[in-house]
């Protein structure tokens, strides 16, 4: 009891230490990962209240995305964001002023598809609207090139593994130029005869009935 009251003695100072800094450790990580689930939680409210449909709303729907993707910690949501950003984006493009805003859903696209920490289901949503958004830019064979991407067997759980291949085939289907070649001169319409302007105010007494000067 005498060499324990010494050994308590000498470490008891540094033993409550260690035991503070291990239960403020604790609470802190506690506090730290539900203040990060609530952050969380909170951008999947914002993403799904976010109405991108809503031409008329104009740049807002997309600034919310977009604060989304600036302050998101978990690679999940800021994936999810950046897909729903690449489609409201496409939706604006109404004219042809409005075509640059391909280009910016284009990096944002391919920003999902490099992430590591993104799932393959997330990364082949990307990789498809990346070919439509080369389609609508009229960079088919760019299209074909992210098509075939698909194919990969990482995406076979995704469902647009298949989605691929039948994009890749109608676009090999599609007519490369239509021709229009003269051809003979159209065929004038028959003209009608001229309709009796009035009817003869008497018939006559004698004789059979004339018939009007023109034809029916």
């Amino acid at each position: 009891l005498l060499k324990a009251k010494e050994w308590l003695d000498k470490w008891l100072n540094a033993i409550l230490i260690a035991v503070t800094i291990i239960f403020l450790s604790i609470a802190g990580w506690r506090w730290w990962s539900a203040r990060q689930q609530s952050a969380v939680d909170s951008a999947w409210g914002v993403i799904s209240a976010t109405r991108i449909e809503n031409v008329a709303d104009g740049e807002q729907p997309l600034e919310e995305l977009r604060g989304i993707i600036a302050q998101a910690v978990d690679p999940t949501v800021v994936a999810f964001a950046r897909i729903r950003l690449a489609d409201g984006l496409a939706i604006r493009v109404t004219d042809p002023a409005s075509v640059t805003k391909l280009v910016e859903a284009e990096q944002v696209l391919n920003a999902v598809i490099d992430s590591p920490g993104v799932s393959p289901i997330l990364q082949a949503a990307a990789v498809y609207r990346l070919a439509c958004v080369f389609e609508s830019q009229g960079k088919i064979d760019a299209a074909k090139s992210a098509y075939g991407r698909l194919i990969d067997a990482k995406y076979a759980d995704s469902p647009f593994h298949l989605a691929g291949a039948d994009r890749i085939a109608s676009l090999e289907s599609l007519p490369k130029k239509v021709e229009f070649l003269p051809g003979s001169a159209p065929v004038e319409a028959p003209k009608l005869p001229e309709l009796p302007t009035s009817a003869p105010a008497t018939a006559p007494t004698t004789g059979p009935a004339s018939a009007p000067s023109t034809g029916a």
